[in-house]
């Protein structure tokens, strides 16, 4: 079966751009292999274990390995169940064959994105108001926009695609302990990853505005969050 060009919708409205599989007996063959409980206890992809971050998870891995095309990226979309502060998103996945595999991908992204989030609520627990950006979101969104550089030389094969930055806003509404999340941007290419990465972070570093704190009993507190920062193209 052919699933170049096709595209599907799984579960939380995921958009997946699917390339050509090989013939059926061949796929049943990999996917139970791919399938096999024995898990990998090799939690880096190959393409990051120079930079010693890596993503640390045996089910990417798995893909990572059978499918060294695969690239994904979340998108912006206006429907969808993995909403941030900025609105909804999508995943596209490129390189992946064959619905089962796609599916299975697909929950995967969604429990992370979920992980994440039970995990900023227990650090952010009893927090009464949360922190926000002195001039609203929209402006913030704004000056991400105009902070981010893409990287020179770097694949556009995803134009519009989006890096999550997970960082801390302190008692005094300054922003500290930027990191991109790793895993929500995935190239073969390691050196686009990390130079996709570190731009997003640049984009929140340099973003000249306060923020007003998080208040917990009346009383500013920190607060983690996570911002979606565009990869645009100069």
């Amino acid at each position: 079966m052919e699933h170049a060009n096709n595209r599907l919708i799984v579960s939380f409205v995921l958009l997946l751009l699917i390339s050509a599989c090989g013939p059926a007996e061949k796929e049943d063959t990999d996917r139970t292999e791919f399938d096999s409980t024995e898990v990998s206890s090799k939690r880096t992809t190959d393409h990051f274990e120079s930079d010693e971050r890596g993503i640390e998870d045996s089910v990417i891995y798995e893909f990572a390995r059978k499918y060294p095309e695969m690239q994904y990226a979340y998108l912006p979309t206006d429907e969808g169940r993995i909403t941030t502060v900025k609105g909804n998103y999508q995943v596209e996945i490129d390189g992946v064959d064959g619905p089962a595999d796609l599916e299975k991908f697909a929950r995967r992204m969604e429990e992370l994105y979920e992980s994440r989030e039970r995990n900023r609520e227990a650090y952010n627990e009893g927090i009464d108001k949360p922190a926000a950006p002195l001039r609203g979101y929209d402006a913030y969104y704004e000056i991400l926009d105009q902070n981010f550089e893409y990287p020179e030389g770097a694949d556009k094969n995803t134009p519009e695609a989006t890096v999550f930055v997970e960082f801390v806003v302190d008692e005094s509404g300054n922003v500290a302990q930027v990191k991109a999340v790793s895993g929500t941007y995935y190239h073969k290419d390691s050196e686009v990853v990390r130079a996709v990465e570190k731009a997003a972070e640049q984009a929140i570093k340099e973003a000249d505005m306060k923020w007003k704190p998080a208040e917990k009993a009346g009383k500013p507190v920190k607060m983690k969050l996570e911002i979606p920062v565009p990869v645009t193209p100069d």
